[in-house]
């Protein structure tokens, strides 16, 4: 697997020397349900979690909410690990 840098887009490919369209910008990986096998979920933690959602002041203005989307759209999962 090769590695090339282009200073004029600033995209790294890691698929070889032709990737397809896609191949650049997320060559993806194949679906490993081991990752997610052992994955415990307090439920009792996140009814908690959701009812106390719900008794928080709501957004009452368009700008509250756009800003609230506007964090939203910040966050990055594609960089979480299982080490995160």
């Amino acid at each position: 697997m090769s590695s090339k840098h282009s200073e004029a887009t600033n995209v790294v490919s890691i698929a070889g020397d032709n990737p397809t369209e896609g191949d650049v910008n997320n060559p993806g990986i194949e679906f490993n349900a081991d990752l997610i096998k052992d994955i415990r979920i307090n439920l009792s933690a996140i009814k908690s979690r959701t009812d106390s959602l719900k008794a928080r002041r709501s957004l009452k203005k368009e700008w509250q909410t756009a800003w609230m989307l506007k964090a939203v759209s910040c966050i990055d999962l594609t960089t979480l690990s299982p080490q995160d």
